[in-house]
């Protein structure tokens, strides 16, 4: 068994190289099947580490304001704003994919998203800027939002004002 797959489970040697499939008889140098190995895993290293989640989790009355840092950017990465109530939350930083769950009067600003999800929230007031919104379960919240795309609204949605 050679390599991982996206689950990190084990990948079978026919699938890593694919001319192992071809010619079994075939004999692989041992340095190409190392290197080989070692270039998988880093690749899955890098892509592990583009796609991690920065999360804020259940802020009570509290202001919070993410930039990022130089060791930890929030540039591409998911953000993930849950169960927050009476709270200020700040991303400055342009991300991938901004998800906010259950906020309860909080005020929510996002610099720049891919895609921004606004779900289960009441009396939210959102200042963001994202290539597609989608709003699910929401009331009372105000969205001021830049976007080029119409935003979705799904589910028991009521008086959600966009501005």
């Amino acid at each position: 068994l050679v390599g991982l797959d996206d689950e990190g489970r084990f990948l079978p040697v026919s699938s890593v190289f694919e001319e192992w499939e071809e010619d079994r008889e075939k004999k692989l140098p041992i340095g190409t099947i190392i290197s080989t190995i070692k270039r998988l895993l880093k690749e899955q290293k890098d892509k592990a580490a583009k796609h991690q989640t920065f999360e804020v989790l259940r802020l009570e009355k509290k202001t919070m304001l993410r930039s990022g840092t130089a060791q930890s950017p929030l540039r591409g990465k998911d953000v993930r704003i849950v169960e927050c109530s009476e709270s200020y939350v700040y991303i400055l930083n342009s991300t991938h994919r901004v998800s906010v769950l259950g906020c309860i009067d909080c005020t929510i600003f996002v610099g720049a998203a891919v895609s921004l999800s606004i779900n289960a929230c009441s009396r939210v007031k959102i200042i963001a800027t994202a290539k597609n919104c989608r709003v699910t379960n929401c009331v009372d919240t105000t969205i001021y939002l830049c976007t080029n795309h119409k935003p979705q609204v799904i589910g028991d949605t009521r008086a959600v004002v966009f501005g």
